[in-house]
């Protein structure tokens, strides 16, 4: 259990000898030796120990702090690789146009792909159909190599995006209606697990970016934002309709969530998860972050792994020894003609 969430509200994180102690209503609610964690997610009012901080950053521990509704309020890492040369290579192609845009469009390109890919998988089960859709996103693709500015590759990327959601929900069987995509606040269930979920992806990727050195702030898709991570959203678009988006739908699909799972969680129509489905998210998540999603016949591998790797396959373009690749759902997809070939550069 790489990671430790606490929701319970009022609960107190103590250390004790090499563990911590979760405690909640006088009672310890869970006990766990720190050398199993890497990142503890706080929820809400949730009170840490002096010692326990201490602790937890002396081990490499980072914390992560939301709302009740899964807003990231910030975080709290130990000192990572200080690699000053791999964040002046970051901000180089940051500011170098033509290589910052042909790796906003290879993103996109992989993004999209994936997508198709997971609406390809719905429709192998012959209850729906996403043929138009996917003939949108296909041709969304085809204009991605002439693309001349992000702009542009937003747009396609807008397009595409909008065809997904009305092709996907179609295989929604749950309880639950689809509004199209809310958010800030999410109104509705749907929207509201598919935030909580791209909260925690965004904060992982941020925390790995932030480990190996780099500036998570500065993006090559997404625009400089005092407020959001931009490169951690950019490697998080492959992802998302493959992970993210599969996860919840197979939640809701399943009946792991229902109505009464959820209640109105503030002023502005926004609604939030029970504290008991919470904590059934958190797991049901974990096991999928974990869950072997690789070649049968080949090393075990999750999506865990697969983000880290997508760091460090960033790391490694901006050393210049292999060209960035995002990730490919499924994993044995062959890679993305002119993904990155010099036609994409123009």
């Amino acid at each position: 259990m790489p990671f430790l969430y606490i929701a319970d509200q009022a609960a107190i994180l103590r250390k004790s000898g090499d563990r911590f102690l979760v405690e909640a209503d006088q009672s310890i609610r869970l006990d766990v030796p720190y050398h199993r964690l890497e990142n503890i997610l706080l929820f809400g009012n949730i009170q840490v120990t002096t010692q326990a901080l201490a602790e937890a950053l002396d081990k490499g521990i980072s914390f992560s702090f939301f709302t009740r509704h899964g807003r990231l309020r910030g975080s709290l890492l130990p000192p990572g690789d200080h690699n000053v040369g791999l964040r002046i290579s970051q901000y180089q192609l940051y500011l170098d146009e033509p290589r910052s845009l042909t790796i906003a469009r290879a993103i996109v390109n992989a993004k999209v792909r994936n997508a198709i890919a997971v609406l390809r998988r719905y429709e192998e089960r012959g209850k729906a159909s996403a043929e138009t859709e996917r003939g949108v996103m296909t041709n969304a693709l085809a204009s991605l190599p002439s693309a001349a500015s992000r702009a542009e590759v937003d747009g396609l990327e807008g397009i595409s995006a909008k065809s997904y959601f009305d092709a996907l929900m179609r295989f929604n069987e749950s309880p639950f209606s689809w509004p199209g995509r809310v958010k800030h606040p999410a109104t509705d269930p749907l929207n509201a697990l598919l935030s909580l979920t791209y909260t925690l992806l965004m904060n992982e990727l941020a925390a790995l970016l932030q480990a190996r050195g780099l500036d998570p702030a500065i993006g090559m898709l997404h625009d400089l934002d005092p407020s959001r991570p931009s490169l951690a959203l950019d490697l998080m678009e492959p992802f998302r309709a493959p992970l993210a988006d599969r996860f919840v739908l197979t939640s809701v699909n399943r009946s792991v969530f229902q109505p009464a799972d959820f209640a109105p969680g503030d002023d502005h129509g926004g609604v939030i998860l029970h504290p008991a489905a919470m904590h059934r998210f958190f797991e049901q998540y974990e096991r999928w972050m974990q869950e072997n999603i690789g070649i049968e016949g080949k090393p075990p591998v999750n999506f865990r792994m697969c983000l880290r790797r997508q760091v460090e396959s960033l790391c490694r373009s901006l050393h210049g020894e292999t060209e960035f690749a995002p990730f490919t759902f499924p994993l044995d997809a062959p890679p993305y003609p002119g993904a990155l070939s010099p036609e994409a550069q123009v």
